[in-house]
């Protein structure tokens, strides 16, 4: 009787066959060990990372010291320099920041951000704030920061919206309002590329 490979291909080894097919058993260990690796993952990424509240503690607990030679909060501009700007905010947002100004700096009549974006305020004046996380999912958070000033009683609230990325926690927004009209400092930015060009 020849037996070619056709012959091989139809009569497998019934034992192998059923070796590679999984019970049951293993389907659902299999399952729930790739569910509880997707669930730890950004997790056990952020399990070294300085967590998002603790960054906005210590921007305000900066943002709160007087200038040299000054008597009110000198404020938040320095989350903006170069090096602060590299190390706390995403990928996404640096490169956003970068582009718009780059048409602020050609096109744009004005400052493009003519606020205190950290006390949303013109002139900071605020002596005690609190940061408390104010939603969280897989590798997001949102913290709000509340400053209250010497003789205030209603809080001025900033959000912050934090991203897991390349292991640290890093701010991709920040937002707030101005008499109940909502501000983004990425809807900001946004607007560089809708400004007329000078003449």
């Amino acid at each position: 009787m020849r037996c070619g490979l056709g012959a091989l291909w139809l009569a497998p080894d019934r034992n192998l066959r059923r070796r590679a097919i999984p019970t049951r058993q293993e389907v659902l260990l299999g399952t729930a060990a790739i569910l509880v690796s997707v669930a730890l993952g950004p997790s056990a990424a952020a399990k070294g990372a300085i967590p998002p509240q603790t960054i906005v503690e210590r921007i305000y607990a900066r943002a709160i010291r007087p200038l040299p030679g000054e008597h009110t909060p000198g404020g938040g501009s320095f989350l903006f320099e170069k090096p602060s700007l590299a190390v706390r905010f995403t990928t996404g947002f640096i490169d956003l920041w970068t582009r718009a100004y780059a048409v602020a700096d050609e096109d744009v009549e004005g400052p493009l951000i003519d606020f205190d974006v950290v006390t949303n305020s013109q002139d900071p004046d605020f002596d005690r704030y609190r940061a408390e996380v104010e939603s969280q999912a897989v590798g997001r958070q949102v913290v709000a920061a509340k400053m209250w000033t010497r003789t205030g009683r209603t809080p001025e609230v900033v959000r912050y919206d934090f991203i897991l990325e390349r292991g640290a926690w890093r701010i991709d927004n920040i937002r707030g309002s101005v008499e109940n009209d909502p501000w983004s400092l990425r809807d900001i930015l946004n607007g560089a590329f809708d400004k007329t060009p000078l003449k």
